[in-house]
């Protein structure tokens, strides 16, 4: 044992120092960063050397990152709906925005006629501007759903209604 260091912490160690932390996806053969559009040559990475492609991530890492892409969405949410109106807001409501974001703020923001819809409390109006857009036509189910529930203010988890 060397300085009190256990194998671990040793390989931590040589592991940080040898593959350098990114925070972006790359491309491991050449350090390019991956982004829309990019042809890969070798193999999604990220952190200190993770293989996306072939190690993927386990079941704790997905849910720590939704963790953390929780707080960000609400933050997108709230600011594209504003303070008064999101804290008028049921859950129902405020969950299908926070979903709605997971496609990127800049994204959110477009919709502004759902945002006059729904700052005038017109449900029906706002579940129309959700149904008429690209959004809607691509992610195709969740969009049905998030329609429904903005419509309803209602949702269903695991048979249980949930509502305000």
């Amino acid at each position: 044992m060397l300085s009190g260091l256990k194998y671990r912490e040793l390989a931590a160690r040589l592991i940080r120092d040898g593959e350098g932390k990114r925070l972006r996806v790359y491309d491991d053969e050449n350090g390019n960063p991956v982004v829309a559009g990019y042809t890969m040559v070798g193999h999604p990475t990220i952190g200190y050397g993770r293989n996306l492609a072939g190690k993927g991530i386990d079941d704790e890492e997905a849910d720590a990152l939704l963790a953390a892409d929780l707080v960000d969405v609400e933050e997108a949410a709230r600011g594209f709906i504003g303070g008064p109106t999101w804290a008028a807001l049921n859950d129902a409501r405020r969950a299908v925005l926070m979903d709605m974001a997971m496609m990127g703020a800049a994204k959110l923001y477009g919709f502004v006629r759902l945002r006059a819809a729904i700052q005038r409390q017109d449900w029906r109006a706002a579940a129309a501007e959700i149904e008429d857009s690209a959004y809607f036509r691509q992610v195709k189910g969740r969009g049905v759903r998030n329609r429904d529930i903005m419509l309803s203010g209602r949702i269903t988890v695991a048979g249980l209604p949930v509502e305000e």
